[in-house]
């Protein structure tokens, strides 16, 4: 019996040697995959001095948990997903999560859409809506602030992303912090706006979370880029669009409202994510989509090797792009594979109408009609 014992504790120190081995090695430099990540350090610029001075209101809440303990990132652990496609020699996007439950793993709706475009997700565990916020924007921060060490982070493209109330803290921290979050802000089915908002039920109002604002800091979120999601259904409706059209009214010119039909207090589903997704992807990749739409004339006009001229030096950078030259490339091989596919062609002709493939898509799109060239000389 006592054996057994021994052996079972054993055991139980092997499997947490390898739980904590197992969270040493997901913190190594550009791992991949879906990792549980530690850090040590915080950002000073989330110092709850710092943060009181830029989003007072925050610290208006007394019975919050967490408020009177004192704040340490190493006591908390992060859910984050690192794409099989990225680069450390391209920098990625980021997407930091903000959930209104105690986990912070991504939800599914979201993944094909950051997959697509290579974003690194981080979530903090435990930041749910009973957190008090200052809690729940220092975890968002801190994960930007170690992220970065770990990983070619896109220094331009950080957005802060919430679901509920961890959508209202996003829209928080989105403008109090914009020097952190330099992408904007995704707000799912709840936000806040700075200013007092009329309520839908007459002598009601929504609060204002930040009446008096550092204008250099907002002039900065201005030219940043926001999403608001809900559903018909949702009680928070409402709220999101007095929010959205004040952004508007306020001078935030970059802003995607999309409601899902028929849907109550949930995340939308994953196509009407990807419709977000798209507007980032046009606003953030101004020159990409203008080459798109100069290609798409292009392709009309059946001169599809200066499509390709276009679209080449802007590949990677989008999924609308890549999407583009992922059609031309079809094309092109299907073309190849009705003349490779022909016994009844001979030799000489098909070395004409394999030239002629390479000529009108050039030698990129035309690789394997260059290649079908090469195998018939030999």
């Amino acid at each position: 019996m006592l054996r057994m014992k021994i052996y079972a504790m054993k055991n139980a120190i092997l499997v947490f040697v390898g739980l904590v081995a197992g969270i040493a090695a997901a913190n190594e430099p550009h791992a991949k995959g879906r990792l549980t990540l530690t850090f040590k350090e915080s950002d000073p610029v989330g110092d709850f001095a710092e943060m009181k001075r830029r989003v007072p209101s925050s610290f208006d809440d007394k019975d919050d948990a967490g408020k009177d303990k004192p704040y340490s990132v190493s006591e908390r652990t992060y859910s984050v997903e690192v794409p099989e496609s990225y680069d450390k020699g391209k920098p990625a996007p980021l997407f930091v999560w903000i959930s209104a439950t105690d986990g912070g793993g991504m939800q599914g709706q979201l993944r094909e859409s950051l997959a697509k475009r290579g974003f690194i997700y981080a979530g903090a565990n435990g930041t749910g809506n009973e957190i008090w916020p200052p809690i729940r924007f220092r975890a968002a921060i801190d994960a930007v602030f170690n992220l970065k060490k770990l990983y070619n982070i896109d220094p331009k493209q950080i957005f802060i992303a919430g679901n509920s109330g961890g959508g209202r803290c996003a829209s928080m921290v989105s403008i109090t912090y914009p020097d952190v979050f330099t992408g904007g802000g995704f707000y799912v089915i709840g936000c806040d706006f700075w200013d007092n908002l009329p309520a839908e039920k007459p002598g009601h109002r929504y609060p204002g979370f930040l009446p008096k604002r550092d204008k250099k800091l907002f002039d900065v979120a201005k030219k940043h880029y926001y999403v608001f999601l809900t559903g018909s259904k949702d009680f928070n409706r409402d709220g999101t669009i007095k929010a959205y059209y004040g952004y508007g009214k306020d001078g935030f010119r970059n802003c995607f409202y999309n409601e899902t039909d028929g849907l109550g207090h949930a995340t939308p589903p994953a196509a009407d994510i990807e419709k977000a997704f798209a507007f980032l992807d046009r606003s953030l990749h101004a020159d990409a989509f203008a080459a798109c739409e100069q290609a798409a004339k292009a392709v009309k006009a059946k001169r599809y090797a200066d499509a390709a001229k276009k679209l080449g030096p802007f590949r990677g950078t989008c999924a609308a792009v890549d999407d583009k030259w992922g059609e031309l490339v079809a094309l092109a091989d299907s073309e190849t594979e009705k003349i490779t596919s022909n016994a009844a062609l001979k030799p000489k002709l098909r070395k004409l109408k394999l030239q002629g493939i390479v000529s009108k898509f050039g030698p990129i799109l035309g690789k394997k009609a260059k290649k079908a060239l090469a195998e018939q000389a030999e």
